[in-house]
């Protein structure tokens, strides 16, 4: 007989950023917003976004890239770029591409 597993409270972000050993604190937008972009829910992401400070989501972004390239900023990016079309967008998510690249040392 298999014992069920045991369920925790805490978030999966909480859990990630515990494994990945980073910490910071983050307001409860900031925090809904890291989750999607972790999570992969690009439709959700850009909304979440446009109601923060751009300082803070560079700040989350920079987060997701703590360990190198991500390519899930340059999907963020991809996808605010869909949802809404600025010229900013379209530069960073060429310049998420170009990092992703083999063999580019450089970094922004």
């Amino acid at each position: 007989m298999k014992l069920a597993k045991r369920r925790t409270s805490r978030r999966p972000l909480d859990l990630m950023m515990e494994s990945i050993r980073i910490e910071f604190e983050f307001s409860e937008e900031m925090r809904e917003f890291f989750e999607a972009v972790i999570d992969g829910r690009f439709c959700v992401a850009p909304g979440i976004a446009d109601k923060m400070t751009e300082e803070d989501v560079w700040s989350c972004l920079m987060k997701v890239c703590a360990h190198g390239p991500d390519l899930r900023v340059y999907s963020f990016w991809v996808a605010r770029l869909v949802a809404q079309e600025k010229a900013a967008y379209h530069f960073w998510a060429a310049a998420q591409f170009v990092q992703l690249l083999p063999g580019f040392d450089g970094g922004f």
